[in-house]
């Protein structure tokens, strides 16, 4: 069996009837490949602008959806946690007094005063505007021809998702 690795990073393994994807081989392997093979084989190739740019969006949607944690509490960054936090400082705005459980993806609980989520939502916040603003420069270095390869989108100034 043959696995192959297109230019976008994916891997797939070889259809047993030859049947081609489309898309440009950047290797060929005899075993399921390693992140670290993968790595290496696509480390200085040279990708067109749109297999960048799709690189960099699927980076900033991990990023994105992938948790902030602050002060000891971890919530989640995806559209529903980003609800979930925009509810309780609704609540905290109505209610100064209010208290939250907030639950770690360990399953434990956080027990937060209404500063204590106005002050994380604040931070979440910050951190979504700065992922949006650095795919927007990554996009614009690319289309400059500056990020010219995965490695290039890696190394960029992404956020870090703690505060």
């Amino acid at each position: 069996m043959k696995w192959q690795l297109n230019i976008l990073g994916g891997v797939s393994c070889e259809q047993p009837d030859g049947h081609e994807t489309g898309d440009p081989i950047a290797a060929t392997f005899d075993h399921e490949p390693s992140d670290a093979e993968i790595a290496a084989a696509l480390d200085g190739v040279t990708q067109s602008k749109a297999a960048l740019n799709a690189y960099a969006t699927q980076h900033h949607d991990a990023l994105l959806n992938g948790g902030f944690t602050v002060s000891g509490c971890t919530v989640g960054t995806d559209a529903s946690g980003r609800s979930y936090l925009n509810g309780a400082v609704l609540l905290a705005n109505a209610d100064a007094t209010a208290t939250f459980d907030w639950e770690q993806p360990d399953g434990s609980s956080v027990h937060l005063t209404a500063a204590e989520v106005t002050t994380i939502a604040v931070d979440v916040g910050r951190f979504v505007q700065a992922c949006f603003s650095a795919l927007k420069t990554i996009r614009a270095d690319i289309e400059e021809g500056t990020i010219t390869t995965f490695a290039g989108v890696d190394g960029a100034s992404w956020p870090v998702n703690h505060g």
